[in-house]
């Protein structure tokens, strides 16, 4: 996708809003004590990080959710530990 079609196909698969999401790809925001809030704007390598890290969390938390289904339609019932959540 090219331009800002993969932020609005993003944003409706996370039910997010568009806006959010791409100011929380591209910005992070630095806290002055006894200043306001600044954004500052994230340079290239950090935003692709920002994005590699969601989509490993998702995947991670997606395969998951799968192993437990997977399991329950078996009868397997697995606890974990709190280690993976």
């Amino acid at each position: 996708m090219s331009g800002q079609g993969w932020a609005d196909c993003a944003a409706q698969l996370l039910k997010v809003d568009v806006k959010l999401l791409t100011r929380a790809f591209t910005t992070r925001t630095m806290k002055i004590r006894g200043q306001a809030d600044m954004d500052v704007p994230l340079k290239i390598h950090e935003a692709n990080g920002a994005r590699d890290a969601l989509a490993k969390f998702i995947y991670a938390h997606l395969f998951d959710w799968l192993v437990l289904k997977i399991n329950s339609a078996m009868g397997t019932h697995v606890f974990y530990s709190s280690f993976l959540f």
